[in-house]
């Protein structure tokens, strides 16, 4: 039993850890962190159904929080995806408008990518 607390726990700090890795977009440690906390899928699903009723349901709140911030995460990435795909693809022109309301395309040799210094 002591020792189910002690993988419970271990099991926490790894959700806690890539609930902030995915926060904070380091995706270097999200790589490492997922896949440790697959491995250990099996034996906590084990460890929750024998231990006590809060603390299974503390885990699945912060299970269910890291599935919100992955998906969140990888909505965000496509969309990042998609908007420098729009940005580079040569057929793309970009419509401005002047003050009196009339549009005007800039194709993609007029036009230059903003850059942030």
């Amino acid at each position: 039993m002591a020792s189910d607390q002690l993988f419970i726990a271990e099991c926490e700090a790894i959700i806690a850890r890539l609930k902030a890795a995915l926060r904070h977009a380091d995706l270097a440690l999200v790589s490492v962190l997922a896949p440790a906390l697959e491995t250990r899928r099996q034996r906590l699903a084990a460890s929750l159904k024998s231990g006590d009723r809060h603390l299974a349901d503390r885990v699945r709140r912060s299970l269910e929080d890291l599935q919100r911030l992955s998906r969140a995460s990888l909505s965000g990435l496509s969309t990042a995806r998609l908007r420098l795909e729009i940005l580079l693809d040569r057929n793309t022109s970009l419509n401005t408008y002047d003050a009196e309301g009339r549009v005007s395309a800039l194709g993609r040799e007029t036009s230059s990518v903003e850059r942030r210094g």
